[in-house]
């Protein structure tokens, strides 16, 4: 159940949501083992300790961050992807040829600099893909902005799900690897089939939602912000259990959209694949504001369309929502 404007009212403040705490953060770590096991050893998931990850708190919707130098951040995503290093760069030498062919990338640090955002979307082939797409999107406009001598000014920030404070790359958490490379993480409860499966409130993933989405459109609304977000909410899935020859991008939901669909704000679609056998990074077109909610579905639409044409051995679509 989405919230509407003022139906905040009927539910507790989030403080009176704590003695949930346990339940919460068992299912989420649950969820976090699940893709530990099919991450084949990259993924770890961590010991419940709310002080030491702070994330894992249902009060936490947000972690601050310091973006580390360009250096750092490429030496930081290059051991990410430890068993394919290069991956990461194909991804910054596809920022770079979309300037040198049309100024993409200045285009996006002038928007910025005007006050405008810039959303980074992706589909959601693999948990760390929209990470990657941000933090290469980040780099690339910084390195125009000093070849250029254009001090582009700006927030990066990142939406994902809070069961990314439960997970680590060996044995890393996902969340101190983040704060070296936005200046905030936004974690929020994706109204997913997996987060539905578990024994967490409703009522307690509709509040909080309601309130993080006011945090982020207050952000939004003050401009200049960088921010990167897969609004499917859960990892491309097979139609058919199963069958590896196809995949299904989730329903935006109305909240995601009100996000997508904010004033000033405009949106860099990206379609990502990148299994040991393939590579596809492709962004489309140039940066547009969405004006409301077909214009949202038929980007993801887009993204879907590009993946199936690039790809050698799998197709893609996206999934509307039943009501649109």
């Amino acid at each position: 159940m989405e919230i509407e404007k003022g139906e905040h009212h009927r539910f507790a403040p989030l403080e009176q949501w704590r003695e949930q705490q346990q339940t919460v953060s068992d299912e989420l770590n649950a969820l976090a083992q699940r893709h530990a096991d099919r991450s084949n050893g990259k993924l770890t998931a961590l010991p419940i300790d709310h002080d030491i990850h702070p994330a894992q708190r249902i009060t936490t919707q947000s972690i601050d961050g310091t973006p580390t130098n360009i250096e750092n951040m490429i030496a930081i995503a290059k051991a990410v992807n430890s068993e394919n290093p290069e991956r990461f760069l194909n991804i910054l030498e596809v920022f770079n040829q979309e300037e040198h062919e049309r100024d993409l990338v200045t285009y996006l640090g002038e928007d910025l600099l005007s006050k405008q955002n810039i959303i980074v979307m992706t589909n959601h082939s693999e948990i760390q893909d929209i990470a990657e797409a941000l933090v290469a999107c980040h780099i690339a406009i910084k390195t125009i902005g000093q070849n250029r001598n254009r001090d582009y000014q700006f927030s990066t920030n990142i939406i994902l799900s809070k069961m990314i404070a439960h997970l680590g790359y060996s044995g890393i958490p996902a969340v101190d690897i983040l704060t070296q490379m936005c200046d905030k993480q936004y974690f929020s409860f994706p109204k997913t089939d997996s987060i539905r499966g578990t024994n967490i409130p409703e009522k307690l993933v509709s509040a909080y939602n309601w309130s993080l989405r006011q945090r982020i459109k207050a952000r939004l609304k003050a401009g200049g912000n960088l921010f990167g977000i897969a609004p499917s909410g859960t990892v491309d899935k097979s139609v058919v259990p199963g069958d590896l020859d196809s995949s299904t991008l989730a329903p935006v939901t109305r909240g995601t959209i009100e996000i997508l669909t904010s004033d000033n704000t405009k949106i860099l679609p990206i379609a990502i694949h990148k299994p040991d056998d393939e590579f596809i990074f492709e962004i489309l077109g140039t940066p547009r504001h969405m004006r409301n909610e077909h214009d949202v579905h038929e980007t993801m639409e887009s993204i879907a369309d590009v993946l199936s044409s690039r790809s050698a051995y799998k197709s893609f679509s996206y999934r509307r929502p039943e009501s649109s």
